[in-house]
Parts: structure tokens; C-alpha cells; sequence
């Protein structure tokens, strides 16, 4: 032991297994390679006569998420967002569509965007990409979306959109129970005879 304590003969031991260790662990890579707007579209009707309406509006937003592994180790995720913008009917327009089950009102102007981005996942367990591309993927790119939303909003005159912060770890939580009980739905039955 030349002249060595115990607790450093030890601690040099532990180094050298985490080293070894380590080199034969495969080492997780998340990367992102580039954000950017793949799409969008602002569609108004009836403007300017709409404008002095818009005081009353409420927005209805959609959300939708898509991925798709491209070369190597890199997978585009796109989150698609629609946010449509309705107003109260007046009392022609409710007797018009009085054939419709609800009324929820006009829709006066419709913005999409799809905000992508391409990310590098080298290393993770099959589970682990999912979680990755289901969920923590579409939290870096929603804050760009928002933005997005919000200028085309702004620049098309409407009243301040803000879209709420979204925790997209329990969306994709949701969608994954969803997605086991209709496959348990979906299995034959047993019939005994």
C-alpha cells in the first residue's frame, strides 16, 4: 500500500470502476438541431366590418402533435396548433343555423402554425424516445408556437391572444392510457363453448 490510507486506495478503486463502467454504458444523446416554422396560415372573414365584434369573441384551440424518425438518430416533431376565433351570432345568423346541435358562435378568423424542430436521440430505451418525442419535444416548441400565434394575432388587428402554458408530460400520459384502454376495447373476445 506505500504509504496510502485505506480511504484513498478505496476511492481510487471507485473511480476506476465508474470509468470502466462508463466506457460500456451507452451514452444518451438529446440534441436539437433546429426549430423553425414548417407552416401557417391567418384567415379572416368579413373584415373590417368584423372588428367592431371582436370585443365579444372567444378562441377555440386545437392542438396536434406528429413525429417522424428521419436519418441516423434524428426525428422531426411538429406541433400543430389551431386557434379559431368566434363571435356571438346576431339574430339572423342564430335563426339560420338553428339546425346545428349547439351554437358556439361564428368563426370570424382561423390561425394555424406548425412549429417544428429536429432533434437528435441517440441512446435512449424505446420508451425513453416516446416520453422524449411525446412529450418533452413538443414543450420546447410550444413557446415558439405561442409566439408565433401571438404576432399573427397582433398583426392581423385582433385582440391579444395568449395561450395558457400547457404541461405536455401529462398529455402525453393521457393519450398513452387512452391509446392501452381502446387497444384493451379492440382485443377479441374469449368465447367459451
Amino acid at each position: 500500500m506505500s504509504g496510502q490510507t485505506f480511504d484513498q486506495v478505496s476511492s481510487q478503486t471507485t473511480e476506476k470502476r465508474q470509468e470502466k463502467a462508463s466506457e460500456k454504458a451507452p451514452q444518451n444523446v438529446f440534441n436539437i438541431q433546429r426549430i423553425y416554422v414548417k407552416g401557417s396560415s391567418f384567415e379572416m372573414q368579413n373584415a373590417p366590418e368584423i372588428f367592431t365584434k371582436l370585443q365579444e369573441s372567444q378562441n377555440e384551440m386545437e392542438l396536434k402533435l406528429e413525429h417522424k424518425k428521419l436519418k441516423d438518430d434524428h426525428y422531426e416533431v411538429a406541433l400543430n396548433i389551431t386557434m379559431v376565433t368566434k363571435i356571438k351570432p346576431e339574430a339572423g345568423e342564430s335563426e339560420q343555423k338553428s339546425d346545428q346541435k349547439e351554437d358556439t358562435g361564428v368563426e370570424v378568423c382561423c390561425i394555424k402554425v406548425k412549429q417544428a424542430g429536429i432533434f437528435q436521440l441517440k441512446g435512449f430505451s424505446e420508451n425513453d424516445r416516446q416520453q422524449l418525442l411525446g412529450a418533452y419535444c413538443p414543450e420546447i416548441l410550444y413557446p415558439y408556437a405561442r409566439h408565433a400565434i401571438a404576432e399573427l394575432a397582433l398583426i392581423g388587428s385582433l385582440p391579444p391572444i395568449t395561450l395558457v402554458p400547457m404541461n405536455f408530460k401529462n398529455l402525453y400520459e393521457q393519450s398513452k392510457k387512452q391509446a392501452q384502454q381502446s387497444k384493451e376495447a379492440n382485443k377479441p373476445k374469449e368465447i367459451y363453448h
